[in-house]
């Protein structure tokens, strides 16, 4: 009978070890999963910040090129060729978006310019586009990315050669 009773009691004891390996392998992944979800979510938040820098340097050049066309000496300038008119309304774009493009508002986030902005227009009938590039290294944490290529389309509210 005693030796039934410690059969019983090993019995016992060998589930309760097998169900706490269960449960700690279950827990474990729960673990792993709740790390895994708290990574992902920061990298999205992260990249949240990042397309707001994105979205901040295109509406500058947006601004800047609509500036550039309808309130500039060099929009209505009629005497230039296509392509010095270009010219010149890169220069404008190029100095109106240094002015707007300031990171200060982006609070948590380590944002360097390692080049300078260069701006190419394209100026056609009924739309310009700029074509910027622009080295942005960006950081939070661990989380880094870069932007280096930007390209905003503005169209025209009056076709180009008559506006000019």
């Amino acid at each position: 009978m005693h030796k039934r009773g410690q059969v019983t009691i090993f019995i016992i004891l060998g589930i309760v070890i097998v169900i706490a390996v269960v449960f700690g392998i279950a827990l474990r992944k729960d673990i792993a999963k709740g790390v895994s979800s708290l990574e992902s979510r920061l990298t999205s938040s992260f990249q949240d910040e990042v397309d707001a820098v994105q979205l901040h340097v295109d509406d500058c050049l947006e601004k800047a090129l609509k500036d550039a066309i309808y309130n500039s000496p060099i929009g209505r300038a009629r005497d230039l060729t296509e392509e010095r008119y270009e010219q010149q309304l890169a220069a404008f774009v190029k100095g109106k978006a240094n002015e707007c493009i300031n990171f200060t508002q982006f609070e948590g986030l380590t944002i360097a310019r390692s080049a300078p902005l260069e701006v190419e227009v394209d100026y056609r009938i009924t739309f310009a586009t700029a074509d910027a590039s622009m080295r942005i290294s960006i950081t939070k944490g661990e989380d880094s990315a870069s932007l280096s290529e930007f390209s905003v389309k503005a169209q025209l509210d009056v076709p180009a050669y008559e506006a000019r």
